[in-house]
């Protein structure tokens, strides 16, 4: 229902039961789903589209989870929709930048960590509006292994499934910094691949590579630190 009716109102209820289903889907069941999710996501309204691909990358995790390099082949059969869209392969390396950035506003006085969403009263993290924050967050908090993993997992799709390597450098740029070291390794491994591959002169990049570094608040610019 959610993919074939035109009704916005429908869309979004549809998208409320497909959440509610979501929680309670076995890991098989959610990596199953993500082709569909991400099918016309591009095209989708601002909340809805945050969260398909809230739970796109819920089941990229699922997904690679059980991954084994002997897959690729079947993996990229799977997801030849979403490689031919160009479109919809920009915005999920858009979210998946963003979930990356996601970071960890502090630490609690018995050690454990929690990533917290924008509309608590810490700020957003670095280089991300409170907005960005939210759309990635949603109503979840994370703990530093929860997030750590799903960044691992986003990290370890992109090029499991074909994305080039001048399409990865900018998350893998921004992975090289992160606190999980497991992240940090495979963004470092990510963009000595990417490095080779790309045009660093290329306009389009560099403007992606300055907006990371100054960061972008709803129409004003924010240091990344």
């Amino acid at each position: 229902m959610y993919s074939t009716t035109p009704s916005p109102l429908v869309r979004n209820f549809a998208l409320v039961y497909v959440e509610m289903a979501f929680a309670r889907a076995t890991a098989q069941e959610k990596a199953a789903a993500l082709t569909l999710l991400l099918k016309g996501a591009h095209e989708r309204t601002g909340d809805q589209q945050s969260l398909v691909l809230r739970l796109a990358c819920d089941s990229i995790q699922c997904v690679m989870e059980k991954y084994r390099p002997a897959e690729e082949k079947k993996l990229r059969e799977e997801c030849k929709g979403l490689m031919q869209s160009s479109a919809c392969r920009a915005l999920l390396l858009s979210f998946i930048s963003d979930l990356l950035k996601y970071g960890l506003p502090k630490q609690g006085e018995d050690g454990s960590t929690t990533y917290l969403v924008a509309g608590a009263p810490q700020p957003a993290p670095a280089g991300l509006s409170p907005v960005t924050a939210k759309r990635v967050a949603g109503s979840r908090t994370f703990t530093s292994n929860t997030l750590g993993a799903l960044k691992l997992a986003c990290l370890n799709f992109l090029p499991a499934v074909g994305f080039a390597s001048d399409e990865m450098l900018l998350p893998a740029v921004i992975a090289c910094e992160d606190g999980n070291h497991s992240v940090s390794s495979r963004g470092d491994e990510l963009f000595r691949r990417a490095l080779h591959a790309a045009d660093l002169e290329a306009e389009a990049l560099v403007l992606k590579l300055f907006r990371l570094y100054l960061g972008a608040m709803e129409g004003r610019l924010m240091p990344t630190g």
